[in-house]
C-alpha cells in the first residue's frame, strides 16, 4: 500500500526534473566540480524530498544522518552486525507519535548513479537489520537516481538486484516488512526518452521492467 512518502518522493522527482533543466521555478541548483562539470548527487534529490515533506506530511517528523540501532563492522568492504562494531547512519527516517513518543515508521536510503552492489547492499543490510528491531517501522525505502540509463545499465540493475535476494546470503526483510525499491531514470532510458521510474519491493526482484512515466 502506497502511502505520503511515495507521493513526497514522485513530486520530488518532478522538482528534479525541473531542476535539470535549470529554466524553472526550482532554486536548487547543482554545485560545479573543478572542470566545469556538474556534482550530481542524491544530496539534491534529498533536499527536493525534504521540501516537499515539510509541505505535505502532516502530523509527521524527520530526521537526517540517523544512527542505527544495530552495530557493524565492514568485512571485505560489506556491513557485517557485531556487538563490538560501530553505528551506522541512515539518511533520513520519517516518525509519528504514537504512545506519546516519536516513533520510527520509515527509513530511507539514498543513492546516485548505477554504484558498485556492495555500496548497496550495505544500504539494504541497514534498513533490514535495525526493522528488525523497530515495532512500527513496516516499509523502508531505496532510492537509486540514474541521471543516465541506456539497455546495459538496465541489465546490470536487474542482475545486481537479483543477487540481492538469492544465495546463502540474500537480504530478506522480516516477516512483516517491507523494503520497497524505486528506480528513477532523470532521462529515461537511452538518450532522448521521458524521465520515468520503477517501483517494486525487494523480495519481488526486479523482474519485469515496469516503467512510470513521472
Amino acid at each position: 500500500m502506497q502511502n505520503v512518502v511515495d507521493q513526497v518522493i514522485r513530486n520530488a522527482f518532478r522538482d528534479l526534473i525541473e531542476m535539470e533543466q535549470e529554466t524553472g521555478n526550482i532554486k536548487l541548483i547543482y554545485p560545479q566540480l573543478r572542470n566545469g562539470n556538474k556534482r550530481q548527487s542524491e544530496q539534491e534529490f534529498k533536499q527536493l524530498f525534504i521540501d516537499h515533506f515539510c509541505r505535505t506530511a502532516k502530523g509527521l517528523k524527520y530526521s537526517v544522518e540517523t544512527p542505527t540501532q544495530k552495530r557493524y563492522s565492514s568485512e571485505n568492504g560489506r556491513l557485517v552486525e557485531k556487538e563490538d562494531g560501530e553505528s551506522g547512519r541512515i539518511d533520513m527516517c520519517i516518525y509519528q507519535r504514537i504512545e506519546d513518543k516519536w516513533q520510527r515508521l520509515h527509513m530511507l536510503e539514498l543513492k546516485a548513479h548505477n554504484v558498485k552492489e556492495e555500496k548497496v547492499r550495505n544500504d539494504l543490510t541497514k534498513l533490514i537489520k535495525d526493522a528488525e528491531i523497530d515495532k512500527y517501522c513496516k516499509e523502508s525505502y531505496f532510492i537509486q537516481i540514474l541521471y543516465s540509463a541506456d539497455k546495459g545499465t538496465l541489465n546490470s540493475l536487474q542482475k545486481k538486484y537479483k543477487s540481492y535476494i538469492e544465495g546463502m546470503d540474500a537480504l530478506l526483510p522480516p516477516p512483516g516488512k517491507e523494503i520497497i525499491i524505486y528506480l528513477l531514470f532523470a532521462h529515461g532510458v537511452d538518450k532522448g526518452k521521458e524521465p520515468c521510474y520503477c517501483r517494486f519491493n525487494l523480495k519481488d526482484g526486479l523482474n519485469n521492467w515496469e516503467f512510470q512515466k513521472i
